[in-house]
């Protein structure tokens, strides 16, 4: 059995019903920003993305042509790249940004531009302006950082923080070197015998940064040269041999990659040790994620998870004094100094979970996978006004489906609409795309989700004009059948204390069934499902007190329960 995540829905009891009205409605994209000559659509693939992530930044690299300063024949202003600016699909919403690198003579561009949201499987569209004269100030902000990240570093040039903490590195005989992502630092600890201690190539973080910290994340690029070296560090945070936490790719010089917390020396450790070893000769992507909630260690490798620890008590707080905070060198004098390269590090106050730290690897280890740009276009072509007249949307719930219908008063050759569905009325998934047939008369479109939500189900249409612009309609809802939902699946006890039996009303394959339990507040709760005919067992973790959302998906169709747990 695998651990699943669903999208969560509102859960609302209520007979089989359908209010939606039939509507007459309009909608038009704004104007460009002003002062902007040029623009690209950038097209982010949902099927990149791992699972529903928040106020997330995205790294946009590329070189093109076009965006070469006009010295160089291409179409930027300024000699830096300031005026190349992102927005949502209304045109007018600036995107917070952060510019890593930028060569004027070949148009090469690397940024982080955060985005409100992405969901799996549903495709999202941001527009990139370019061409305006006369901007001279630098559109990078720390804004791009959430609230969460203690430290953001690009390692293009510097050792500074990208984030507004200034928890600016100290370093200690680095070297600038071509990374994985522009830039990055080289620790060249190759002498023999490799050295130790403070002799070693290594970086500093500020002291006592860790003092309150309880939930924690690690994410960074790593390039190891070697796994006979003994004992290296990615990091070694805390004061001594007795205080500290680290992650080593090559325990003993076995490659294998391990991550440690004590405060009693390592005797006590606390570990989440994988089984496999560290790659050498290329980049690879680390995470470490330390979850209070659940006392979970949890160790990532190239954007899967590598190794967990469900018992893993001790946080960050509890080093106390925290005065040797290092990347790159041990606490202990006898460890050797890391021999590779680093790049694009970053630690969070928060457990980033699997879906953020997976689609974090999609982005950052393939760019030009995760997104598409489109051919240059007039400015003024990505936002005109473009009257989308869309007349009689409806969807009607079924046996086994809900059937979606509209009727185009007006659409034109090259046009598609991409039929869009939530469980939420927030997060979408497109489920459809349907081709405009162009013709001036009115068309009629008709669309079935044989895998709707229960208990209720919002539509929308995206419309996606050849141009390169979009609209999107008016949502609508369909409630489903509460009554079947609910004798279809049978949860018991309830209240629960450590444990849920749900009985189904068929046998059901393990690759046709997904389960998630959800807070009140939203959280999924990881589970280990046993599925033994039509009856399933949940062994129930240790939780707060109060009301949960049980989900169960068969064959992609959701059923509900609400369950208390009473511990």
């Amino acid at each position: 059995m695998k651990q699943f995540k669903v999208k969560s829905s509102t859960l609302k009891k209520g007979f089989f019903c359908l209010l939606v009205p039939t509507m007459l409605f309009t909608q038009k994209l704004t104007a460009q920003l002003s002062g902007y000559t040029y623009g690209k659509t950038i097209t982010i693939q949902g099927s990149r993305i791992a699972g529903p992530v928040t106020n997330f930044p995205v790294l946009i690299s590329f070189t093109d042509p076009s965006l070469r300063t006009t010295g160089n024949d291409g179409r930027v202003q300024n000699a830096n790249g300031y005026d190349i600016v992102f927005t949502l699909p209304d045109c007018s919403t600036i995107l917070p940004m952060q510019i890593e690198r930028y060569v004027a003579s070949s148009g090469e561009y690397v940024a982080w531009v955060q985005l409100p949201s992405l969901t799996n499987g549903s495709n999202t569209m941001i527009y990139m302006f370019y061409g305006k004269t006369g901007v001279v100030a630098n559109p990078s902000t720390a804004s791009v950082w959430d609230a969460n990240y203690m430290g953001v570093y690009h390692f293009n040039s510097s050792v500074t923080d990208g984030t507004a903490n200034g928890r600016n590195l100290t370093d200690n005989s680095t070297a600038n070197v071509t990374a994985k992502i522009g830039e990055g630092r080289r620790l060249n600890n190759n002498s023999s015998p490799y050295p130790t201690g403070a002799a070693t190539r290594h970086l500093q973080l500020p002291s006592n940064i860790f003092n309150t910290v309880t939930n924690f994340t690690f994410e960074g690029w790593v390039y190891l040269e070697t796994v006979n070296t003994s004992w290296e560090r990615i990091f070694d945070f805390g004061r001594n041999t007795t205080f500290n936490m680290f992650l080593t790719p090559s325990m003993a010089g076995n490659g294998v990659k391990r991550f440690a917390i004590t405060i009693n020396g390592n005797g006590t450790e606390q570990q989440v040790s994988s089984a496999t070893t560290t790659g050498t000769g290329a980049w690879h992507h680390f995470a470490v994620t330390i979850d209070a909630s659940t006392n979970t260690g949890t160790l990532y490798y190239d954007g899967a998870v590598n190794a967990t620890n469900t018992g893993l008590t001790l946080r960050p707080s509890n080093l106390g004094t925290n005065t040797a905070n290092y990347f790159g060198r041990s606490q202990y004098a006898a460890d050797e100094g890391f021999y590779g390269n680093f790049d694009e590090f970053r630690i969070s106050s928060t457990a980033r979970n699997a879906s953020w730290i997976t689609t974090s690897y999609n982005n950052q280890n393939s760019p030009a996978t995760f997104y598409t740009v489109s051919a240059e276009v007039v400015a003024g072509a990505l936002c005109a006004a473009l009257p989308v007249t869309i007349s009689a949307f409806d969807a009607k719930p079924e046996a086994d489906a809900v059937t979606i219908s509209w009727t185009a008063e007006q659409e034109s050759a090259g046009d598609t609409y991409i039929l869009e569905r939530s469980g939420n009325g927030s997060s979408w998934e497109a489920i459809n795309t349907i081709t405009a047939t162009g013709s001036s008369a009115a068309q009629k479109h008709i669309a079935k989700d044989p895998a709707p939500l229960y208990p209720v189900t919002y539509y929308r249409l995206q419309q996606r004009h050849a141009g390169g612009s979009i609209s999107y309609s008016q949502v609508v809802t369909a409630k489903l059948d509460d009554v079947y939902n609910n004798n279809k699946l049978v949860v018991h006890p309830n209240p629960a204390r450590d444990h849920v039996q749900i009985s189904l009303q068929e046998n059901v394959s393990a690759q046709h069934l997904q389960v998630e339990l959800l807070s009140n507040t939203g959280i999924s709760i990881p589970l280990q499902p046993v599925l033994i005919g039509n009856m399933i067992n949940l062994k129930l973790p240790k939780l707060g007190n109060g009301v949960y959302f049980l989900n169960v998906y068969i064959k992609g169709r959701k059923y509900s329960s609400k369950i208390l747990i009473a511990q």
